[in-house]
C-alpha cells in the first residue's frame, strides 16, 4: 500500500480552509442581524419622511412613537390641525447616515422602548410665509417599540 503525501497535505489544507470558514459564520450572522436592524430602521425613516413630503398626515401620525410625549398628548385630530396650519413643511430629504443604534438601558424611565437610534438627515424645508426653501442637517431620533421603529 502506498501512502501519497501530496494527497494527505491536500486534505489538511482543505480541512484548514473549512475550519477557517466555520470560524467566521457567527460573525457573519451578527453582521446580517445588524444589517437587518439597520434596514428596518432605514425603511421606517423613509416611510416617515416620504409621508411628510406627500402630506400623508395619517401615515406621518402612525410613524410617530407611541410612547412619545407628543403622541400621548395629541390626538390625530389635534395633530392634523397643527400640521395643516404649520408654517413650514419638508419638501426633500436625504438620509446621510445612521449615527447610532443602542439598546434602552433605562427600562424604568422608558419601559416600552427597546432601542434608540439617531439618523442624520438633510432636509429641505419650505416656508409658506416667505415661499423660500432652506436646507438643514438634523439628527432625528427613532425608537424601537414592540419590534417596530418609530420617529420619536
Amino acid at each position: 500500500m502506498r501512502f501519497n503525501i501530496y494527497s494527505a497535505e491536500k486534505n489538511v489544507i482543505h480541512l484548514g480552509i473549512i475550519l477557517l470558514c466555520l470560524a467566521f459564520i457567527p460573525a457573519l450572522t451578527v453582521a446580517a442581524d445588524s444589517d437587518s436592524e439597520e434596514g428596518s430602521l432605514l425603511a421606517a425613516a423613509r416611510q416617515y419622511f416620504s409621508a411628510e413630503i406627500r402630506k400623508d398626515y395619517s401615515c406621518v401620525y402612525e410613524s410617530l412613537s407611541p410612547s412619545s410625549e407628543y403622541k400621548r398628548s395629541h390626538s390625530y385630530k389635534k395633530y392634523l390641525e397643527e400640521a395643516l396650519t404649520s408654517s413650514h413643511s419638508i419638501s426633500e430629504y436625504r438620509i446621510i447616515d445612521i449615527t447610532y443604534i443602542t439598546g434602552n438601558e433605562d427600562r424604568t424611565k422608558y419601559p416600552g422602548i427597546e432601542k434608540f437610534a439617531q439618523i442624520e438627515v438633510e432636509v429641505v424645508l419650505f416656508f409658506k410665509d416667505t415661499g423660500k426653501y432652506s436646507e438643514f442637517n438634523i439628527g432625528f431620533i427613532f425608537t424601537k417599540e414592540g419590534g417596530k421603529w418609530y420617529k420619536s
